[in-house]
């Protein structure tokens, strides 16, 4: 059953569809940031924005997290692919060039963020549309997109539960969920806390993430940990049934039956 909400150009659920042609509208988007103020934690702070636009970050992203999230998952080629929180858009790059996406939807919450995407993408504009949005409500109809890419903004939603529930919604039966995310570990230490705006409350660790994906629909096929602190996953929108052959909490954890902790890595720590 197809969803009523719509992709670009209309104003929403508190959404405004902005593709990279549009003439931006600064007292629409400054509605629109009012509109969504429900989730005040999901913009970045000014610490966060500067690690985020630095060369040295973007340099990670596309030799390490992307390449991680490669080893687990593939190339997603000739996809039809959604970014959520894109920020200024160097994921977008790296899901065209290295995950060989055909085009690429995009949104974030920070309109100021999606104005230096619209810049850096200027050219690829055949290729990339952006609006502005959060991850909860996605203006976009049922089973849409090949693959979704999430290179670290998950843990900046309050209710991240609902969200997978909704990146579930958009995928098609079959697709793809690429994660690269930080666990509660990470958020709660002491620095971290001090430097940088998460919310506090409701935060995951893998296993709570990949119980997460599991009770919004998703099979959870690879996972990854780094130091406690870092996760890339990768999971997929399968069937009901296919998705309920998980491995009892009893049973001898051989091949790729692991419990849920250590599902998709190299060994088990049961």
């Amino acid at each position: 059953m197809m969803s009523s909400r719509q992709s670009s150009g209309n104003l929403t659920d508190g959404m405004v569809g902005l593709t990279i042609g549009d003439t931006v509208n600064m007292h629409t988007c400054i509605q629109l940031n009012s509109r969504l103020a429900e989730e005040p934690k999901m913009r970045l702070g000014w610490t966060e924005k500067w690690l985020i636009n630095n060369p040295l970050r973007e340099f990670v992203q596309k030799v390490f997290e992307g390449r991680q999230l490669l080893r687990l998952g593939g190339t997603a080629n000739r996809a039809k692919a959604l970014e959520i929180g894109c920020g200024s858009g160097s994921g977008i790059d790296l899901l065209l060039d290295a995950f060989k996406v055909r085009e690429v939807d995009a949104f974030d919450i920070d309109f100021d963020m999606l104005k230096r995407s619209k810049t850096r993408h200027r050219l690829r504009s055949d290729a990339v549309k952006l609006w502005v949005g959060n991850t909860r409500q996605i203006p976009i109809t049922d089973a849409t997109y090949d693959a979704v890419f999430d290179f670290g903004t998950l843990h900046h939603v309050h209710d991240w539960q609902s969200a997978l529930v909704e990146i579930h919604r958009v995928i098609k039966p079959g697709g793809r969920f690429y994660i690269e995310e930080i666990t509660r570990q990470f958020i709660v230490h002491p620095v971290w806390r001090r430097l940088l705006d998460h919310p506090q409350e409701n935060r995951f660790d893998r296993l709570e993430l990949v119980e997460g994906l599991q009770a919004a629909g998703f099979a959870v096929r690879r996972s990854h940990q780094f130091a406690g602190l870092f996760i890339w996953c990768v999971a997929d929108r399968t069937s009901e049934q296919e998705n309920q052959k998980l491995p009892d909490e009893g049973s001898n954890y051989k091949g790729n039956d692991r419990c849920p902790n250590c599902i998709g890595t190299d060994r088990c720590s049961r």
